[in-house]
């Protein structure tokens, strides 16, 4: 089963991201937008695992999240991986980073008890909104835009409008996620949740 660890958002901003959304759609056709119902904090994604190893999983998580109070997540800027010349992700940023790297180290520390290696990739928090399909090439008119301002307000440059995206979500679970991959795009299916702070 493939796997992963994330935080889920809370409907109203799910829903919020939607609307968002409608309107971005047209704005580079060159780009994959992630459906609302697939949004979500990435805390660490453990690739394809066997029943024994999602159930170790499971009981990991559960730990780290009883070790961690609830917190609310703010989208807070916006960014590129891996570079702006070279742009193939596009996400909002989000805060508290300190809050949401503890998260982690906690997980990161629960897998290393239960035989996980250490994460190869340093954690880095964001919400992954779009992907560059493959072989399209995405312009800077619309990496500038991107970049140039905050998620709060409207950007505009060279016929490309970005409506501003806000918004606040309490980070109170945990859930360990299966992802199935389909040509018209992934499903996330929820495996098990875990309360924060219980």
């Amino acid at each position: 089963m493939r796997t992963f660890v994330a935080v889920p958002l809370h409907p109203e901003v799910v829903t919020a991201y939607g609307r968002w959304l409608e309107q971005c759609r047209s704005q580079a056709s060159q780009l994959k937008w992630v459906e609302p119902a697939l949004l979500h904090v990435t805390i660490r994604f453990l690739g394809e695992l066997d029943a024994s190893q999602v159930a170790k999983v499971k009981e990991a998580v559960r730990k780290a999240a009883s070790h961690t109070r609830p917190f609310p997540l703010q989208v807070a800027g916006r960014g590129v991986f891996p570079d702006p010349r070279h742009p193939r992700v596009f996400w909002f940023a989000v805060e508290p980073r300190t809050a949401l790297l503890q998260l982690a180290e906690e997980v990161d520390e629960q897998l290393a008890q239960a035989g996980w290696l250490p994460r190869q990739e340093p954690f880095r928090a964001h919400l992954t909104v779009a992907r560059a399909r493959p072989g399209q090439f995405v312009p800077t008119t619309f990496v500038g835009p991107w970049l140039g301002s905050s998620s709060g307000t409207l950007a505009e440059q060279d016929g490309f409008q970005l409506p501003g995206f806000e918004a606040v979500s309490p980070c109170a679970e945990l859930v360990v996620m299966e992802s199935r991959l389909r040509p018209g795009g992934p499903l996330y299916l929820p495996q098990a949740r875990y309360p924060l702070g219980r």
